[in-house]
């Protein structure tokens, strides 16, 4: 313990002890903090091959501020491509917003989802609210697109398609 004297008027000393539990405590509390944060932010993206555009005009994902999305991945039924069923390879497994899959035939829960967003987004105060739509490169549109048909029934204008821009990226 770090201890040292103060001296008072008069000529009277004191020893003056410093406790370090609660500076400790803080500190664990702050590491646990930022693991969380770190846990609940990796689970919003699921691992997914994306597609390779030859001629894009998309904008570069460093330029967009990201405060108010939902990010929807769009899992294949056999991510691997082991099964040799080409139909099961193009088709969605499941629709993983926050970690949470959504069966693909629940449009419903798909939609409340989105809108449930949206609206805690307007409630912050935020503008610009938009859904990033990650679909692994071997899906079917006719898989995604239900995802923008639930996006524009709940009035979101604005809408990300994420690509491979690089191989390995």
């Amino acid at each position: 313990m770090a201890k040292s004297t103060v001296y008072k008027k008069g000529g009277q000393t004191g020893v003056v002890d410093m406790n370090m539990t609660p500076m400790i405590d803080v500190t664990f509390q702050l590491i646990i903090f930022f693991i969380l944060a770190g846990q609940i932010a990796s689970n919003e993206i699921a691992q997914l091959k994306l597609p390779d555009p030859d001629h894009s005009q998309a904008i570069e994902a460093k330029k967009i501020k990201v405060t108010n999305k939902v990010t929807v991945n769009v899992v294949s039924a056999d991510p691997d491509g082991t099964s040799g069923d080409p139909m099961k390879v193009k088709a969605a497994k499941a629709y993983i917003i926050v970690g949470v899959p959504i069966d693909v035939a629940d449009e419903g829960t798909l939609f409340d989802v989105l809108m449930d967003r949206k609206q805690a987004s307007e409630a912050r105060g935020e503008k610009g609210f938009f859904v990033e739509i990650r679909g692994d490169r071997r899906v079917n549109f006719d898989e995604i697109q239900p995802i923008l048909v639930a996006a524009a029934k709940a009035e979101i204008p604005r809408m990300n398609i994420s690509a491979l821009l690089e191989l390995g990226e």
